[in-house]
């Protein structure tokens, strides 16, 4: 009987989506670990982006100051997490000053595995990013991504992204925040009690969120495997 329904049946394909879009992680380390040594190492790196990508989280952005842009090593970071399928989002804290344009030119040229730059946005007025930044992204010649982190609070440079018809996220506590572009959540996934997550990745998915992004500090980003675990899974099959 066994093998007569077996024969009879068919089996069935299935396709499955995320819960969530966006599952990462955004590593904001101090001046002090960048110039901490083993901070750059392949080991280190290797073993994160392994973590990441064993857990379904998707995406890493890395933080830096504008005046420690170095390409060679974002480029190989970059390609690192492209070879474990993770996106690699490069973030600039300020300030920010015109020559932006030049060094997300050159950056954007020379790695070409970076998939969007993240910007915390600022006192910076509007035309700052019609006239800099958004110029820098378009003639990077293929898609990427401009993130407003923060840009919830700054309509007017909302406005002036969504004209310009680039490839826009922002982080926002509301769709209405984010006038209707796609939008994450950051969480201090560190604050967060294990017993609380699925609930907390549930909420971020009810309130029209495209996913999160989880704030890490300190120089031992290889060390939150649990927290990676936990977050980058329930994120991937939340539904």
């Amino acid at each position: 009987e066994f093998r007569r329904v077996l024969f009879r049946s068919k089996l069935a394909t299935t396709a499955s989506e995320p819960g969530l879009a966006v599952r990462g992680v955004r590593v904001l380390p101090t001046d002090g670990d960048l110039t901490a040594p083993g901070f750059y190492g392949l080991d280190k790196w290797t073993k994160f982006m392994q973590m990441l990508a064993r857990n379904r989280v998707n995406r890493v952005t890395l933080v830096l100051p504008v005046n420690r842009l170095e390409p060679d090593r974002i480029r190989v970071i970059s390609q690192m997490a492209n070879d474990h399928g993770v996106d690699f989002m490069l973030g600039i804290r300020g300030p920010l000053e015109r020559s932006l344009y030049t060094q997300l030119r050159r950056l954007l040229d020379e790695c070409v595995r970076v998939r969007g730059v993240q910007l915390e946005v600022g006192r910076e007025p509007a035309e700052f990013y019609r006239t800099v930044v958004i110029p820098a992204i378009r003639e990077a010649g293929r898609r990427v991504i401009l993130d407003l982190h923060g840009g919830e609070a700054r309509q007017d440079v909302l406005r002036v992204a969504i004209a310009a018809g680039i490839g826009l996220e922002t982080t926002a506590r509301s769709a209405s925040g984010a006038l209707e572009q796609p939008f994450h959540m950051t969480v201090q996934a560190q604050s967060v009690p294990a017993g609380d997550v699925s609930a907390r990745v549930a909420g971020i998915g009810s309130a029209g969120a495209n996913g999160f992004e989880i704030d890490l500090s300190g120089p031992n980003i290889d060390a939150y495997e649990s927290v990676y675990e936990s977050w980058g899974r329930l994120g991937y099959d939340n539904h």
